[in-house]
């Protein structure tokens, strides 16, 4: 473990967050939960026009700075599959606020790649 790779338990990012995310479509809310073992939840969009919900990985870059993963399936309002997105996100905690910033690769229902866009977070400790 280098110097700025802390222990995930003792990291400031452990815990819930709610706020926003910026991509190409628009914006939307979006929740993260990041566990003391080094996992993410992640669940995106309102439900009325279509969600997405996964898991992935973090891992501190510094005291208050942190990157994840996350595989996110993407779900109609029904709750039929749309497709899928690989979330690659890295940022920084200032006081109760997480700020990150990343590429997206985007894939259909079928797993064929559609795009590569880019994509901000910014989520608030709740």
């Amino acid at each position: 473990m280098t110097s700025t790779e802390l222990k995930p338990k003792y990291h400031s990012v452990v815990g819930a967050w709610q706020g926003t995310v910026q991509h190409q479509g628009g914006s939307g809310p979006i929740s993260l939960n990041f566990a003391s073992s080094g996992s993410v939840c992640l669940r995106s969009g309102d439900g009325e026009h279509g969600y997405g919900e996964g898991t992935g990985t973090w891992v501190s870059t510094g005291t208050n700075s942190v990157k994840f993963t996350v595989r996110e399936y993407l779900y109609d309002n029904a709750g039929n599959p749309t497709g899928s997105v690989d979330v690659r996100q890295a940022g920084s905690i200032s006081g109760n606020t997480l700020s990150t910033s990343g590429m997206s690769t985007i894939y259909d229902v079928s797993g064929n790649f559609i795009a590569t866009a880019p994509a901000s977070i910014t989520v608030v400790r709740i």
